[in-house]
């Protein structure tokens, strides 16, 4: 194992860690240096009786220090601010070294050197992590903050051996010299880092320039009030600083007991530089690990009970061990575990105050607590035993133990808080856009459903219904009097509101109305009423003889409904001579037979739902629509087949038939089918399972269970039982998780088997593709059944950022999937975000285990995912490992699933036309593997390319043809999958080849095209853009796959 496995750091990170190791190693030496002199002329001299003095001003510096270090971060940002700290150093330690011959022995300069020693030691820490914040995620920090942490250790370790080996050598006072001279050579190192790095990306807020002091307080207050955790951090820093302070009062008193400035150096060097070289065992070898093994949260808890050990120690036997314990407590484990996992836990601080809150906590919160410590003991250390001080210490600690439970508890929240604050919502819930509707907007919206364009009439009038306004009925009759048919039809819902309305007197204006010269005159509009029940008499009377389809359907309706025993018999000769006709004429008929809700005429209805004409099929299915009924099981089970390849309008209307019907032996198909539906037919179906309620529990169980069951399917079944019982969920949780996580573990092993041997054949390029992209899904399916059982929050959140956010959040939604899960179910998630998830930031053992290439093609040949194994079959034959033919021979003699008979019956045909050495091309499969070789769809999921290979058409082009030129129609998007297309206009010229994608602008509403396609021979895979924007409605990922490509030309010249 190699050194950077063993610290676990990637490739790429190996440089940025030591420049940044370096730096805080030359910075922490520096400081190291200054504190052991300053802590040797300040107790030497004035006795450890004053420190509590340079406590309490500490708090006044800093807040002078901290509005200078905001304004100056505005003004210079963070680097430009380094650099000015750098010379700082070099002309304050040249300062007060070559001051120390003047006035060494007096008072005032050896305060300020102490409280100049203490300002960097503060100012340094926050300036390096703040800046080092801006290049590492926290998994960054997880893996890396150890290391750098170690540099700071070794640079401690160092000052401290050169202070202990230059004293009774060089003044004490001199030493500042020397910590000038390492801030002169940190200058190089830091140029190295602000060169050689870029910051990550991360959506902070940056500070404001112009910020007062009293603003930035106010701010902050805003801020700390509107985050219980940032509370939560800055009292745990407050109690551990002040708690720092109590310990170091107490082991200096030990130390400087008989002890001169050089004797005094001589012991704190030492001591400094074994912390230093145990903060650097601590850093190097455990600190990650410790992170790794109980979390970030748990991990806060180690040094507050530490601390507890310690003034239990000093209570019990005060003296030398105690004061070593206590001086290691605070030198050691709080520099090398506090420090750094609360640097980790600045990642769960709101984004928009983080950098705020930071400086808060270290440049006020901290200090203030160095200078409460020191009231407290200046005033007290006279009178009070040391016994005294060492059991407020014990209540203190408990204190702080009981603050970092709340933070171990608050940590994981605290994530997702910040996660979701940058989660744009399209879905703003109702009531809270409903209480920013004023009167003003009411008045506004009620104008324009008066005296607006049309189109905006509509929408005025629909969302005034949806909001229950008091004129919105009175607006919406006076809209549908001139309504056209498809008006009316998208304002159905409000129609049917008004015919169902609960107020007497509103319903009898509205019938009045229906009977007035006012109301509609055309059929096709009055039917959004008539298919309710009301029909108008005098508009009926009118069209008795009439011949006009639409009118004679109505007649037909209203008779059936009649009174008269005659009328019934009317009603069915309208109906007999509508579908004698053709065209508007049949769809009329069909449209009366539906308003009949008569169950036994459905047959009737049947044929129409495979008509060719579009309009047909969409009359026949809203007829069944309205004849449904929970008596009308046979209804559904006629459109269930249609479902998969019906068009939007008809499997929304398909849905609400399922609906009606409630046939709960529909509901494993139906959720097999939701495979290619959109987030609205998803939402509607889970709508329709909701309704349906507890008895579609079996069905949803067993969908869930099934392996071979597309991803959506299994996805909406394990959402609905969550909502319909949540109890069944949580008992088959487990076995669930487990069985999604092994399946995926296998696939990745697989993909990595095959990826190698992609090149081998179509098949196995297609069956590699297929593998890689089903880990992920299994991945997803694991978040997302975590998220419905209460242990993780909000699965589009975290998928979302896995996906598509910058490093940084990205990071912290890894962090928080690993703060929902156990170590064991984590690390098993780890290894598939790893694989699956670019820049994941984590670094994950690989298994040496490869499965053998034949055995996973013969599985896939056997299984009943009908990609897979049709892949795995045409692998197998490709790799004249068996005959493809006699593979699905065998297959088909098992009865099978509809779906995999369809794709066996396909691939028989593909083989037979290989054999004549006909065709063979056109099989879906060629079109899926020419469209997972472009480049165009390189990140797009290979269930939404199969959609699209499905949808798309395959289409050759002779040498000198022209696939398109200037002015023709754009309908169609062409994946190049062999020969070469030359593109040209206004005398450029492009020639691509395979893989290549051209005609893509007309995803972006390009009417006619602008350049000539021409082609030495070439074939092309056809989608049209109608597909690929349904395509996008499926799988919203491909839709953020192909956005990449909005700004490019369709001629890339």
């Amino acid at each position: 194992m190699s050194v950077a496995n063993f610290f676990k750091v990637l490739p790429d990170e190996g440089g940025k860690v030591v420049a940044f190791a370096l730096l805080a190693g030359l910075l922490q030496m520096g400081v190291a240096i200054g504190m052991v002199a300053a802590d040797s002329m300040f107790l030497s001299q004035l006795g450890v009786a004053q420190l509590p003095l340079v406590f309490i001003a500490m708090p006044i510096v800093m807040a002078v220090y901290a509005p200078i270090y905001s304004g100056l971060v505005a003004w210079l940002g963070p680097s430009g601010l380094f650099k000015v700290t750098i010379v700082l150093l070099v002309a304050g330690g040249g300062l007060i070294g070559w001051g120390a011959d003047a006035w060494g022995d007096q008072r005032i300069y050896l305060f300020a050197a102490r409280i100049y020693a203490g300002l960097w030691f503060i100012a340094l820490y926050t300036l390096f992590w703040n800046l080092a914040d801006d290049y590492f995620s926290i998994q960054d920090g997880k893996r890396l903050y150890g290391l750098i942490s170690a540099g700071s250790s070794a640079g401690a370790m160092i000052g401290g051996l050169l202070v202990s080996a230059l004293a009774g050598i060089v003044p004490t006072g001199k030493l500042f010299l020397l910590w000038a001279a390492s801030a002169l050579v940190t200058w190089p190192f830091l140029l190295v880092v602000l060169r050689r790095f870029k910051p990550i990306g991360q959506d902070d807020t940056p500070d404001s320039g112009d910020s007062s002091p009293l603003e930035v307080l106010r701010s902050l207050g805003k801020a700390l009030s509107g985050s219980s955790f940032a509370l939560l951090i800055a009292c745990v820093c407050f109690a551990m600083v002040a708690l720092s302070s109590v310990i170091e009062y107490l082991a200096m008193g030990v130390f400087a007991e008989q002890r001169g400035a050089a004797q005094l150096a001589e012991l704190l060097g030492g001591l400094h530089a074994i912390a230093g070289a145990a903060t650097l065992v601590i850093n190097l070898f455990f600190f990650n690990r410790l992170v790794g093994w109980i979390g970030v949260g748990s991990t806060a808890l180690v040094v507050p009970t530490a601390y507890l050990a310690a003034f239990v120690l000093f209570f019990l036997a005060p003296g030398m061990p105690a004061a070593v314990f206590g001086f290691f407590a605070f030198q050691t484990l709080f520099v090398s575990i506090e420090y750094n996992n609360i640097n980790l836990l600045y990642n769960a601080l709101p984004n928009q105050t983080k950098r705020q809150l930071r400086t808060f906590v270290e440049a006020f919160a901290e200090p203030l607590a160095t200078a409460s410590a020191g009231v407290l003991l200046f005033y007290l250390a006279g009178d009070l035993e040391t016994s005294v001080f060492s059991m407020g210490g014990m209540f203190g600690a408990l204190l702080a133990v009981g603050i970092a439970s709340l933070i171990r508890g608050g940590y994981l929240r605290s994530l997702s808080v910040n996660l979701r604050a940058d989660w744009l919502d399209f879905a703003n819930p109702r009531k809270l856009w409903l209480t920013q509707w004023s009167a003003e907007d009411a008045e506004r919206m009620r104008a324009l459903a008066s005296e607006a364009s049309r189109d905006q009439r509509l929408l005025a009038v629909d969302l005034l219904w949806r909001l229950g306004d008091p004129e919105a009925r009175v607006l919406l009759l006076d809209f549908l009097t001139d309504a056209t048919p498809q008006e009316a039809e998208l304002l159905r819902p409000a129609i049917a509101g008004l015919m169902t309305d609960n107020d007497t007197k509103a319903l009898a204006e509205t019938l009045l109305w229906l009977e007035s010269e006012a109301a509609p005159h055309d059929p096709r509009v009055l039917e959004a009423f008539t298919s309710l029940g009301a029909f108008p008499v005098r508009q009926f009377a009118q069209w008795q003889r009439s011949q006009e389809p639409a009118q004679r359907a109505a007649i037909a309706a209203a008779s059936w409904h009649g009174p008269k025993i005659d009328d019934s018999q009317v009603a069915i000769e309208h109906i007999k001579q509508l579908f004698n006709g053709e065209g508007e004429s049949r769809r009329m008929g069909i449209r009366a037979l539906g308003d009949f809700r008569e169950a036994r005429f459905a047959a009737e209805v049947f044929p129409f739902l495979r008509d060719e004409d579009r309009a047909t099929r969409v009359e026949a299915f809203r007829a069944l629509n309205k004849i449904a009924s929970p008596s009308t099981p046979h209804i559904i089970q006629q459109l269930l087949p249609i479902l998969r390849v019906a068009e939007n309008e008809e499997r929304l209307i398909i849905l609400d038939v399922a609906r009606k019907v409630g046939d709960v032996s529909s509901v494993a198909e139906l959720l097999w089918s939701a495979e290619h539906f959109s987030a609205a037919e998803n939402r509607k179906l889970e709508s329709m399972l909701r309704e349906m309620g507890l008895k579609t529990i079996p069905q949803l169980i067993r969908v869930a269970r099934e392996p071979a069951a597309p991803f959506h399917a299994r996805s909406l079944a394990v959402r609905s039982l969550s909502r319909l019982s949540l109890p069944q969920l949580l008992l088959i949780a487990d076995d669930l998780l487990g069985q999604e996580l092994s399946r995926a573990e296998h696939a990745l092993a697989a993909h990595r088997s095959l990826v190698v041997r992609a090149g081998d054949g179509l098949g196995q390029a297609v069956l590699s593709r297929y593998y890689r992209d089903a880990a992920a899904e299994g991945l997803e399916f694991v978040l997302e059944l975590l998220s419905l059982i209460g242990k993780l929050p909000d699965f589009e959140l975290i998928r979302a950022m896995l996906s598509f956010a910058n490093p940084r959040d990205r990071a912290n939604a890894i962090e928080t999937i690993e703060q929902s899960c156990s170590r064991s179910l984590f690390a098993r998630i780890q290894g598939l975000i790893q694989s699956t998830v670019s820049d994941s930031g984590l670094v994950v053992v690989e298994s040496d285990a490869h499965l053998s290439a034949e055995q996973i093609l013969r599985n896939a040949a056997q299984s009943d995912v009908p990609l897979e194994v049709t892949a795995g079959i045409l692998s197998l034959h490709e790799a004249r490992l068996a005959d493809g033919a006699t593979l699905v021979k065998e297959r088909l003699e098992h009865r099978a699933h509809a779906r995999l008979s369809e794709c066996f019956v396909s691939m028989l045909t593909y083989f037979a036309e290989r054999e004549r050495g006909t065709g063979g091309s056109e099989h879906p499969l060629h079109r899926l593997h020419s469209l997972i070789q472009a480049a165009f769809f390189g990140d797009t999921r290979i269930m939404a390319i199969e959609f699209l290979a499905h949808h798309g058409s395959w289409q050759a082009w002779q040498a000198g043809e022209t696939v398109y030129a200037p002015g023709d129609d754009a309908e169609s998007l062409f994946v190049l999958a062999r020969g070469e297309v030359t593109l040209s206009a206004e005398g450029r010229e492009q020639t691509v080849g395979a893989g290549a994608t051209f005609g893509q602008r007309v995803l972006m509403g390009e009417e006619q095209r602008q350049e000539f396609a021409t082609t030495s021979g070439c074939q092309c895979v056809v989608l049209s853009a109608a597909t690929v924007m349904r395509g996008i409605e499926v799988f919203p990922s491909l839709g953020v796959g192909l956005y990449q490509f909005k700004t490019q030309p369709a001629l890339a010249l």
